[in-house]
């Protein structure tokens, strides 16, 4: 049984429009984000290494989500009952110049839960208290 066989014939474009004209803020559950470029690892197998080099990609730019950005874009609407998460493919979020102020943004929202991933180094334990 095929879901859609209106597709069976087009080519992959079409169906990726198709389905983007279509979606909506509602379809969303679930954010996965960097808010900064910035790392202060240099782990061998993230996807930031050069890994002839053992140093940053130069094709990385370091920069950060500006704090008025991220609140406008992930504002009451946006985050209503979803679950985000911090993921540090391309920089540790506590790397960003004001973490802190997008954390109890986070945390005062209609999150539904969040998370971040970081290898922790750039804070001391009491920050994590």
């Amino acid at each position: 049984m095929q879901v859609f066989p209106e597709f069976e014939s087009l080519p992959f474009r079409q169906i990726s429009k198709y389905i983007m004209q279509r979606i909506t803020i509602d379809h969303i559950y679930y954010y996965n984000i960097d808010i900064t470029s910035k790392c202060n690892a240099g782990c061998p197998d993230c996807a930031r290494t050069d890994i002839k080099t053992g140093k940053k990609i130069k094709e990385l730019p370091l920069q950060d989500w500006t704090v008025d950005n991220f609140k406008n874009v992930f504002n009451n609407k946006t985050l209503n009952k979803k679950c985000m998460v911090f993921n540090g493919v391309y920089g540790d979020a506590l790397a960003h110049y004001n973490f802190l102020e997008i954390a109890e943004h986070c945390s005062r929202s209609t999150l539904k839960k969040w998370k971040v991933h970081t290898n922790g180094a750039l804070r001391s334990p009491d920050f994590f208290k």
